[in-house]
């Protein structure tokens, strides 16, 4: 069972360190810094032993991971690293920063004349994005190694880059305790708010009469949101605190908003009241500008909407154009307008100077907008800060999106991944050349899930400009992953069927990550592709090989050899039209079973439908029919978006993969061949 932890006690449980050296710029024990407000930490189940020599610290986007980092560096006395400074992260960039930390020529070997060496890293994900795998191998190996001589590490960084740096630190022999920084609890929630509101308009504005009353009302209505674990989690995310504090800022009439808060219904969704609070700022910004612009003759109502407001945002943060306002006709007042808005604009509540105030503002702007001003790559950036963009873009009606899109929402619902919780994305094209897109969230108390429609730049080629990682394909098109900073990486959990692949860039590699949550003795991590036609361009270099048994390249048997390395992961391809029904009824129970896990909720394993239509050769009403069959027979179980395998039938539980000691199909045949015979009679009643 996880356990909460205070920060104190981590504080404690850690130190002290007493590391002390010659300060480098981007390695050097933290000084007194910015606001802190103590975060809720979690210990993991099977992970709680701190004292073992390296401890992982994961947090979702926008968590306050590196302000938390800071602070312990300054309690414990140990040297912080911050990655996002030193681009230079290999195997020989820890042995060289101890060395000149030390003064010494051989900083490794001088960590056992150290009593109680700690070394704090942070940015991890930043890091693991610019450099190749073999490059990050090495680095991991460098940590291993200077465990050896006797230092501790705490490592933080986002629960997907963790999971390979756990399984790398197995593989070389190094526990670990593993803890997550998770929310901040009522009291520090107020605290963050003050601190906030203090750093930008002064300590004065928290003595007014009303300021107490109106934080309270506001924080409630966002927790009052939201039921059960959900509402500690969301009211206590920083940047939903962030657009609280902003709230009062913005609005000198305390008094009014406790009133207004105070009597809101409690009963609406939590992303939609945060999306009210974020809307009500615009409108108030406008309310501000209504004298302003009846001096000069301009219908308050018409001008510095809140769409215009965030162009005017984008055009100054993001380099996007500026706003057409060609409905003021007159040149003369339009240009008396532009110089007046600006000091509203250089003031507004959704901006720091030249720079989002937050990540909840440039995310609510990037989906207001979405798909037009903001660029593609910058999209994705947006998205891979926190799991908003998604979250906000989600509230929208009829969310079409693009390549791009897909990329941006893809990064973003990643960016949201905390303990258990887990993000998976289906796109599958259907009959009129466009794409079914759904991205899930499936967490402990309820999954939670969007559909998208995704219309691609070319009808005959999709581009994943995103993480290739959690993600089902199944299209007729060509697909194209464009080549990045970095090798191309691929997995874990990933299901590609195409017409044709094209991988540019000079290399791929394979992400080597299992999570913790696990079941025993199966893997989360493969990555399958299934090609029809031998249009097969790809790099002519794996810089990090897959995982053993963690991925196969499908090509139609005819198909001509392919070349090496990929030659090694060949694996046949049998068309629908060339394999007999029972073989197709076999398959679709072998992924039933691949996929049901236990991973983030309890009780019976589960796995997300969609996921299971797009991985298996049974497509429409076969599909329908085979999941009948389940359902009818108490084999499986519906519930929401969600597929189970009934306990009853747990003890005949098999691996639709060939791993060695598990038992397949054939070893329960008793069992499972009524029902798959029953699937092949249903699969050909639908011809």
């Amino acid at each position: 069972m996880d356990m909460r932890l205070s920060f104190p006690d981590l504080v404690a449980a850690l130190g002290p360190a007493g590391f002390p050296g010659t300060q480098q710029i981007a390695f050097q024990v933290a000084g007194d810094g910015s606001l802190f407000v103590p975060p809720t930490l979690v210990l993991r189940e099977e992970f709680q032993e701190l004292e073992a020599p390296v401890v992982l610290v994961s947090a979702r986007g926008a968590a306050g991971k590196s302000r938390a980092a800071e602070e312990l560096s300054r309690r414990l006395g140990a040297p912080l690293w911050k990655l996002e400074q030193d681009r230079a992260v290999s195997g020989t960039s820890l042995p060289y920063l101890l060395g000149l930390y030390l003064g010494v020529a051989d900083g490794l070997s001088a960590l056992a004349q150290q009593p109680n060496p700690m070394i704090l890293i942070d940015s991890l994900d930043e890091a693991r994005a610019w450099v190749s795998g073999t490059s990050w191998a090495d680095f991991l190996e460098s940590i291993a190694a200077a465990q050896r001589q006797g230092c501790r590490f705490v490592l933080l960084g986002r629960e997907r880059t963790l999971e390979e740096v756990w399984v790398h630190l197995g593989d070389a022999g190094v526990d670990v305790a593993w803890l997550e920084i998770s929310h901040f609890g009522p009291q520090e929630r107020c605290a963050y708010v003050d601190g906030v509101v203090s750093r930008r308009s002064g300590p004065a504005t928290l003595e007014g009469g009303y300021y107490q009353a109106a934080r309270d009302a506001v924080l409630t209505s966002v927790a009052g949101s939201v039921s059960g674990q959900d509402a500690e989690t969301f009211a206590g995310y920083p940047p939903v605190l962030d657009a609280v504090a902003a709230v009062l800022l913005r609005e000198d009439n305390h008094y009014a908003l406790a009133q207004n808060f105070g009597s809101s219904n409690q009963t609406t969704d939590h992303l939609a009241e945060l999306q009210r609070i974020l809307d009500d700022l615009l409108k108030r910004d406008q309310k501000k500008m209504a004298k302003l612009a009846t001096e000069i003759g301009l219908d308050p109502a018409a001008v510095y909407s809140p769409k215009e407001q965030l162009q005017w945002l984008c055009h100054d943060l993001e380099g996007g154009p500026a706003p057409d306002l060609s409905h003021i006709a007159d040149p003369k007042v339009r240009h008396d307008y532009i110089e007046k808005i600006r000091s509203f604009v250089a003031d507004h509540p959704f901006r720091n100077e030249a720079h989002w105030a937050s990540t909840v503002f440039a995310a609510y702007t990037a989906a207001q907008l979405f798909g037009t001003v903001i660029n593609g790559r910058r999209l994705i950036e947006i998205g891979n800060d926190s799991s908003l963009l998604f979250d906000l873009v989600a509230l929208q009606a009829e969310p079409w999106i693009d390549d791009w899109g897909f990329a941006a929402l893809h990064a973003s619902l990643t960016a949201g991944e905390f303990s258990g919780a887990l993000a998976t994305v289906t796109a599958i094209e259907t009959s009129d050349g466009y794409y079914e897109v759904t991205m899930n969230l499936q967490k402990a108390e309820a999954p939670y899930e969007k559909t998208f429609t995704l219309i691609p730049e070319n009808a005959q080629v999709l581009h994943l400009h995103g993480p290739v990682e959690g993600l089902t394909v199944a299209t007729t098109a060509t697909l194209k992953i464009p080549a990045g900073q970095t090798p191309v990486v691929l997995g874990p959990d990933v299901f590609l069927h195409c017409n044709a692949l094209t991988i540019e860039g000079p290399a791929v590699e394979f992400a080597h990550r299992v999570g913790p949550a696990a079941d025993s003795g199966e893997s989360d991590g493969m990555v399958t592709i299934e090609v029809v036609n031998p249009g097969l361009h790809l790099p002519h270099m794996i810089t990090r090989e897959p995982r053993k048994g963690t991925f196969e390249l499908r090509v139609p048997q005819d198909s001509p050899s392919l070349n090496y390395p990929w030659v090694a992961y060949q694996a046949p391809l049998e068309l629908p039209d060339k394999v007999n029904a029972n073989d197709r009824a076999v398959r679709f129970m072998n992924m039933f079973m691949n996929l049901t896990r236990t991973h983030g909720h309890q009780g019976e394993r589960g796995a997300f439908i969609k996921k299971l239509h797009g991985r298996q050769g049974l497509k429409g009403t076969d599909f329908q029919a085979a999941v009948q069959v389940l359902l009818e027979r108490g084999i499986a179980r519906l519930d929401g978006q969600m597929i189970y395998l009934r306990t009853e039938h747990e003890p005949y539980r098999f691996s639709g993969k060939a791993i060695d000691g598990q038992r397949l199909i054939h070893d329960v045949w008793g069992h499972w061949g009524p029902v798959v015979d029953e699937i092949t009679q249903r699969i050909g009643r639908q011809r």
